[in-house]
């Protein structure tokens, strides 16, 4: 211990002796630290950080190859088509979503408030493994068209711009223009879509037909959650395509 000491006391006496080496040690020293833990934060952040959801490792996002075009298009995005019969008849998966961000006005007061909204089928919260505080999620008649005005909350909307009203459920609100019923708030998840989101309105899936999605910079998503973590990159084999939609690619 004594011999430790010493030497501890004479590399103090030799960096006194040369204040420039002991400045650049120093700062050497420090900027590989700030780097080194930079650069663990951003790949903590990016690859090992699990989703905040339950059982994060069941999550999936569902993508589309096509043999023939894998070189051009490596991945191409689902048409309704395939997501409807994919839905009905896959034995991997609890539940399967389409999802997409938009920006809409919402009417409150007579004061429209631009807010983004996810637009999403019926199983985006038994995939997120999520539910509103109060009220209900989606249902699948919710599905339908002309059925699917209902939006649920989330926990800052209803909040900042419905005073954390308990009775919020079965009220009704203007979205885009049109009456939507309020069944569910509120809910507190980070969605797949940016955390400025503040509602979710239910969707059929033929609102994501490739001929009415919207441009690249704002895709549609498909995810799913699957009844074991997956082992890629197998998949049980589903049966031909069964035309669901006329109206879609």
């Amino acid at each position: 211990m004594d011999r430790l000491f010493h030497d501890v006391r004479y590399a103090f006496r030799q960096l006194r002796r040369a204040p420039g080496f002991t400045v650049a040690t120093l700062l050497t020293l420090a900027i590989g630290i700030g780097a080194a833990t930079a650069i663990f934060t951003l790949v903590y952040d990016v690859l090992l950080k699990p989703l905040p959801y339950p059982h994060p490792g069941q999550l999936v996002v569902m993508e589309e190859q096509v043999a023939e075009f894998r070189d051009i298009y490596p991945k191409l995005p689902l048409s309704a088509n395939h997501f409807v019969n994919w839905q009905r008849n896959s034995r991997s998966f609890q539940s399967m979503a389409a999802l997409r961000e938009q920006s809409l006005p919402l009417g409150i007061g007579g004061h429209p408030l631009q807010v983004e909204v996810v637009s999403a089928t019926p199983g985006i919260f038994p995939v997120l493994a999520a539910a509103p505080q109060l009220g209900r999620p989606f249902t699948a008649q919710e599905a339908q068209p002309g059925r699917d005005r209902v939006v649920v909350l989330m926990n800052d909307l209803w909040r900042t711009q419905f005073q954390s009203d308990p009775r919020i459920v079965g009220k009704t609100v203007t979205l885009n223009g049109f009456p939507y019923t309020v069944i569910g708030a509120p809910t507190i998840l980070q969605s797949p879509a940016p955390p400025s989101v503040r509602l979710w309105s239910s969707a059929p899936p033929r609102a994501f037909c490739l001929r009415a999605a919207p441009p690249p910079s704002n895709p549609c998503r498909y995810c799913a959650r699957s009844k074991r973590p997956p082992a890629m990159p197998k998949a049980s084999r589903l049966p031909p395509l069964k035309r669901s939609h006329p109206n879609c690619a």
